[in-house]
């Protein structure tokens, strides 16, 4: 792997028609992944030289314990210690995206992520998560109001059309989409 940087990697093996993959991040320099199919999976056993795969993957699982106990606060700050943690790598982007995920809408919680963000500088622009999460957190923390009037939506006849907002000064619009299961929740009728 002779990058410049840590990257994530796509690794994949075919054998019999049938394609096996795993997403891992790795360092650079000479580097051995052990690794034997099971089922439908390819199985990472070892990676030899590569200190970030064994971070990611112990990222990973902390996240996904601490997801379990479902606060929010105790959550964000094992994201921002992440991210602060790799601020010398692209795998902050990875950590960032779930932040941000989790907190788009709240601008006092993206501002300090901003912080962070600031520190490191756009030294992994190349990097293809940089966008969704430095842009996305840019664009959010410049955005004060949406002007509703310039954009176009379907109607219960699934037919495109404008709203037509008048005579309040301020109206309370919830967007959602079908795949998200607390929003069917909400939205049951």
């Amino acid at each position: 792997f002779k990058k410049n940087s840590i990257d994530c990697y796509n690794i994949r093996y075919h054998e019999k028609g049938k394609m096996y993959r795993q997403q891992i991040w790795l360092d650079t320099g000479d580097i051995v992944i052990k690794s034997h199919l099971a089922g439908d999976d390819l199985i990472i056993d070892t990676v030899i030289n590569s200190p970030i795969y064994y971070k990611a993957t112990a990222f990973y699982k902390s996240y996904s314990d601490i997801l379990k106990t479902n606060d929010t606060i105790e959550i964000n700050n094992f994201l921002l210690n992440a991210y602060e943690e790799n601020l010398g790598n692209p795998f902050s982007y990875a950590i960032g995206q779930n932040f941000l995920l989790r907190n788009q809408n709240s601008k006092l919680n993206l501002i300090n992520f901003k912080s962070l963000i600031d520190r490191q500088g756009n030294k992994f622009n190349w990097f293809l998560l940089y966008p969704f999460v430095v842009d996305r957190v840019n664009n959010i923390l410049s955005t004060d109001k949406v002007k509703i009037t310039d954009f176009t939506f379907f109607n219960s006849q699934n037919q495109k059309s404008k709203l037509n907002l008048t005579g309040a000064e301020y109206y309370i619009i919830d967007f959602w989409f079908l795949a998200c299961a607390p929003c069917i929740r909400d939205h049951k009728d």
